[in-house]
């Protein structure tokens, strides 16, 4: 087995092997998309590459500049020590993983082992789930729209807020923030649930191919929930990826075991499970 860096010459290929897994490899899927092959401003690029086994490829991985690895592979431990050691060569400390949990949470493993992880932050078996967006056919809520630029303190509140209930790292610095978040309104990618002009629920495609968006952030208000606020704005975020995005598919994670309610909401809105994803942070 090899490794070869992934190129403007060879990008195609890589993303046929990724889209047969497009479930679990749609942050690998967006980012080659979006950003290229290579490390570029964004916290979220990297140098992609794939692991090839006789010419055929079994692995496509990044460790991207913030230091949050997303892997996509076809077999499992033989592959731990190679991808680490390419890992090693880009200089950026690992901080996260993302992958399909059959491989990721092993991995996840195999680096607090060695001692590369030496504190966990956060490990989520998350729940996979997808929907259709052919066959939706709800109504979008008045109350919810797309954010703008102006809607950016308010939407740090509920998104610090967020961060904070769940455990998750705050590693971005205000420049970058502002930056991302700049990008997702530029784009049409966040949004909000609002009433008598309060901002009470935000949620966001947090990555996105051309046919596939995944939904993230999706919070509301401690004080506001169990009111429907975060159904309607469900609704307004998936009928706007269909109408507007031109999306085909949505796939939603959330933690197996600490977001029932979300689990309800999810299914009750036509979302099927498809498997599982492993989100690990830690330093």
């Amino acid at each position: 087995m090899q490794i070869e860096r992934i190129t403007n010459n060879n990008q195609e290929t890589a993303l046929k092997f990724l889209n047969k897994y497009e479930d679990s490899a749609v942050f690998l899927i967006g980012n080659l998309e979006r950003m290229g092959p290579d490390i570029g401003e964004s916290q979220f690029s990297g140098n992609f590459k794939m692991v090839l086994d006789e010419d055929k490829i079994i692995a496509v991985f990044c460790l991207t500049k913030g230091g949050t690895l997303l892997v996509q592979s076809e077999v499992v431990d033989p592959l731990f020590k190679l991808i680490l050691k390419s890992c090693e060569e880009e200089k950026i400390p690992i901080k996260g993983l993302i992958g399909e949990w059959a491989f990721g949470s092993l991995f996840w493993e195999h680096l607090k082992s060695i001692g590369v992880i030496k504190k966990e932050n956060y490990f989520c078996k998350e729940v996979n789930y997808t929907l259709n967006l052919k066959e939706w056919k709800g109504h979008p809520s008045l109350k919810a729209r797309a954010l703008s630029l102006e809607d950016y303190q308010d939407w740090k509140l509920l998104r610090m807020d967020y961060l904070e209930e769940q455990g998750l790292p705050t590693s971005l610095s205000e420049k970058e923030r502002v930056y991302e978040y700049g990008n997702k309104v530029k784009n049409s990618l966040v949004w909000g649930l609002f009433e008598e002009n309060r901002l009470l629920s935000i949620a966001e495609i947090n990555a996105k191919t051309n046919q596939i968006g995944t939904v993230g952030g999706v919070y509301t208000v401690e004080s506001e929930r169990k009111k429907g606020h975060g159904r309607a704005l469900m609704n307004r975020l998936i009928h706007d990826c269909k109408e507007n995005l031109q999306l085909r598919k949505l796939i939603i994670f959330t933690g197996e075991k600490e977001n029932i309610p979300a689990q309800k909401l999810y299914e009750s809105l036509g979302c099927q499970k498809v498997g599982h994803l492993a989100l690990c942070f830690g330093e």
